[in-house]
């Protein structure tokens, strides 16, 4: 499960949870992944970074449905 990099004051990261993770521009991470929250999540993109990349912490992908709707806007 992709919470395994989160780091573990973020926890709990149950499955199903919407992750994210900011990369450059060959994909490698830059900072710390996170979960996505409930409700407004403010981040700082780091230095580097030109990605974000989002997925699921799952690890069980057959019994997968259901979607999320994000909205991203730049300050």
């Amino acid at each position: 499960m992709p919470s395994v990099c989160i780091p573990h004051s973020s926890y709990p990261v149950m499955p199903g949870t919407l992750v994210g993770a900011f990369t450059d521009s060959v994909g490698r991470i830059v900072g710390s992944p996170f979960k996505v929250g409930n409700g407004p999540t403010t981040l700082t993109v780091p230095q580097g970074a030109g990605q974000l990349q989002l997925g699921v912490n799952d690890s069980q992908y057959s019994d997968n449905n259901g979607a999320w709707d994000l909205e991203i806007t730049a300050e």
